[in-house]
């Protein structure tokens, strides 16, 4: 595409000349008709008022452009003049100076003499190259002086490495200039599908982070937060809803299928696929390779592997291929990986083996589905009515919201990676925990058994652990087991999701 006029600009800003239309943009109106209006928490977290650059990044078909919208919706609702409100998808922009051109095309159409903040959405940013040279291009000519600025994109290294490139060129943000949409979490799909229960979240005051955190660290200490005990009164109909969620995930499109129709319609799973499919292709990956990689990933999933354990069974010659492809897996927000902790020196033991995770169930089963062929929906069914199999997946679940609780409390969310702050523990004798992570200067231990009968046995990998370094007396996490006669508390997985 060339250079974009502003006629261009006018057709994707239609509030401009009816602030009412947007209220008729397909987006909004598919969120409007689902069972499943989501409100992304993130989307209230956003300072308006200050000149700022924020990244929003999150996989493709998460619901980044529907966000976007509903920002646009809650502006103009406040008043602010719809023609300082821009917004454009450059998926189709060829080159950074196209990118500067389309911004300055429109602030220049606005005139120089505005006075209103103005706030400018590019979508999609991250399909343009080099696109970070436009922005700097604009921050030091001055032109984005009074702009709030909002770039999404699809791939996590592109725009945070991207965005590292404008040191000192992105304004003063108290908290983080790059803001992570990811398919909801547990707690979200909750109270997304009966309200009920945000307005309990809500009552019991742990939509605040820091009083998540406060109960979460009386648990693993073993005190019992009165607000537990009023969300175990709900653990038969969350676990239900937690059945549902490891089939339909956390993305709006597959739930609302599910919720409406009993299943994820095959034309769901192909579009994610497809945005998958292409994204990897655009990176100069092998679909051959990706197909092996993943299966090899999923056979694996939350056993420790080394690159080499991923690479047998493939066509790959090298291992470090294989990490290659992992590593292209989770930029795409598709899987996340854990390193063995070594207590001794309070981080990574980079040297051993990895654990391997799906960051959603969704996303999961569709690529699952795609590796082994056959029918997606049986496929599905089939995976979730094994035990063991289950339990592997809600050890995932379990895998993806603990890590959004490390970013949500480091102290350094732009610069945040998951391998160095979500751990699992392997000790000499064998014992095992599956998750350590660090909360208020302790490791706090979790481990999983997602199963009704529990016993002393089951602990003996946190009591090792406790015993090297300090650490809280850590977490058992059971699929419907309420326990406090042992060392350490047993909660419900579905209990402690909600914490999260």
């Amino acid at each position: 595409m060339a250079t974009v006029s502003i006629s261009e600009i006018a057709s994707s800003n239609p509030w401009w000349q009816d602030p009412d239309s947007l209220q008729l943009d397909k987006d909004i109106v598919a969120r409007k008709t689902s069972v499943t209006p989501w409100d992304p928490r993130i989307r209230h977290t956003f300072e308006l008022q200050n000149d700022i650059v924020y990244s929003i990044r999150g996989p493709r078909q998460v619901g980044k452009t529907t966000m976007m919208k509903l920002m646009i919706l809650d502006l103009l609702g406040q008043g602010h003049s719809p023609r300082n409100i821009m917004y454009f998808s450059c998926d189709l922009l060829e080159s950074p100076r196209h990118l500067s051109e389309l911004v300055k095309t429109y602030l220049k159409w606005l005139g120089k003499e505005r006075k209103d903040r103005v706030y400018v959405f590019l979508d999609e940013v991250s399909s343009i190259r080099d696109w970070q040279k436009a922005i700097k291009h604009l921050a030091d000519s001055g032109l984005i002086t009074g702009v709030t600025l909002f770039l999404s994109g699809s791939h996590t290294s592109d725009l945070r490495h991207a965005t590292e490139r404008l040191p000192g060129r992105r304004g003063i943000a108290t908290d983080s200039y790059d803001k992570v949409l990811l398919p909801m979490k547990f707690s979200e799909y909750v109270e997304t599908r009966d309200p009920k229960y945000g307005t309990l979240i809500k009552g019991l005051d742990l939509l605040r982070r820091e009083q998540r955190i406060q109960a979460i660290c009386d648990l693993a200490d073993g005190k019992v937060d009165p607000r537990l005990n009023e969300i175990n009164l709900h653990t038969n109909e969350l676990n239900v809803m937690l059945s549902d969620y490891l089939v339909s995930g956390g993305i709006c499109r597959s739930m609302n299928d599910y919720l409406t129709t009993g299943r994820v319609s095959v034309a769901t799973m192909a579009t994610y696929l497809h945005a998958i499919l292409g994204d990897i292709a655009r990176q100069n990956k092998k679909e051959t390779y990706l197909r092996q990689v993943m299966s090899r990933v999923i056979d694996t999933m939350g056993t420790p592997v080394s690159w080499n354990t991923i690479r047998k069974g493939t066509d790959m010659a090298s291992h470090t291929t294989a990490e290659d492809y992992v590593n292209t897996l989770k930029e795409n927000f598709i899987v996340c990986y854990l390193h063995c902790l070594d207590p001794r020196r309070g981080g990574a033991d980079f040297d051993k083996e990895k654990k391997i995770y799906f960051e959603d169930p969704f996303i999961f089963h569709t690529c699952r589905s795609w590796v082994i062929g056959g029918n997606f929906h049986e496929n599905t069914t089939r995976f979730v009515q094994s035990d063991t199999d289950e339990g592997r997946l809600v050890e995932a679940v379990c895998a993806g919201h603990v890590a959004r609780l490390c970013y949500s409390i480091s102290q350094q969310k732009d610069f945040f990676t998951v391998e160095n702050s979500l751990f699992y523990w392997k000790g000499a004798e064998g014992k095992e925990v599956d998750f350590v992570f660090r909360i208020r200067d302790r490791f706090l231990p979790v481990e999983i058994k997602y199963q009704s009968s529990i016993s002393t046995g089951d602990i003996q990998g946190l009591i090792s652990f406790r015993n090297l370094c300090p650490s809280f007396k850590g977490l058992l996490l059971t699929k419907d087991k309420f326990d406090d006669s042992m060392s350490v508390l047993a909660v419900p997985v579905s209990n402690f999701l909600m914490l999260l």
